[in-house]
């Protein structure tokens, strides 16, 4: 399968792919949003069953919220390059072309090993920084082998087009 993946990548007739993050992302809000409603079911039975209800929106408002930011964050892996997404209330995009990219790296916690998520970052040159980060997307190595393998692609077309060009010249001149 990785295999047929990375030949489509070579293709010219390369489709954009768009990733999300994972659920796992929001481990942490979906452990807090357990927490208040283990406090909602204490508080139905040593309290007043208004406070449960209290509880319980507030669990069912967290929950919303994290899963609409979660869903917000759209990673694009395009034909020219990469590009990260942001869309909620405002829209935030950044993006990087194929041949700028520099380095690219991916991380992976115990949790996000066992379950093949992880997050990839990618910088570009003219900076130190980290640039574009891919959050808790699925097999984050499988995404940095199509992105180098995209980067060697548009490496060779450019230096095809240059090749031609100095031929070109070279033979008008002649």
């Amino acid at each position: 399968m990785r295999k047929a993946q990375h030949n489509k990548i070579m293709d010219n007739s390369f489709e954009e792919q768009t990733y999300k993050p994972h659920p796992i992302i929001c481990l942490r809000h979906y452990i807090m949003i357990l927490i208040i409603f283990a406090i909602s079911v204490f508080l139905i039975v040593f309290s007043e069953i208004m406070w449960f209800f209290i509880a319980f929106i507030v669990a069912i408002i967290y929950l919303l919220i994290a899963e609409l930011f979660r869903r917000a964050h759209k990673y694009i892996i395009a034909k020219n390059g990469v590009i990260y997404e942001f869309k909620l209330l405002s829209k935030k995009r950044s993006s990087a072309l194929y041949n700028r990219i520099q380095y690219i790296y991916f991380s992976q916690n115990i949790i996000e090993r066992i379950l093949k998520t992880g997050s990839l970052h990618i910088s570009t040159s003219g900076t130190k920084d980290i640039e574009i980060v891919f959050y808790g997307i699925k097999n984050p190595g499988l995404v940095k082998d199509m992105i180098h393998d995209r980067m060697r692609h548009e490496a060779y077309i450019s230096s095809r087009a240059a090749h031609i060009n100095s031929y070109q010249k070279h033979h008008k001149n002649n």
